[in-house]
């Protein structure tokens, strides 16, 4: 997964694993002096990576709080009716 966050004038990219294989990656980008996002600060400014990467960390941890757990199926009596002419459920007869 990959995720950023745009705070102060920096845009922070965090990458936990890509299809590329790229793992626990991190790029900082000054956006006013580099709007283009092509040098990145991480090395030169570590105190606001790390600080771009506590918020983002707890900004996710907050939305998996609200996450809805796996919505339960429920069948009203039309579903069931019509899924059961179609062969499925039903009685095993």
């Amino acid at each position: 997964t990959a995720r950023a966050i745009v705070q102060d004038g920096y845009k922070l990219i965090a990458i936990d694993s890509n299809y590329e294989g790229r793992e626990d990656e991190q790029w900082l980008f000054e956006l006013e002096s580099d709007p283009d996002e092509t040098e990145d600060l991480t090395g030169t400014r570590p105190e606001v990576a790390a600080r771009l990467g506590r918020i983002l960390d707890e900004r996710f941890d907050a939305y998996r709080e609200l996450a809805l757990d796996e919505p339960e199926i429920v069948l009203d009596q039309l579903d069931a009716q019509r899924l059961e002419a179609l062969g499925y459920g039903g009685n095993d007869e």
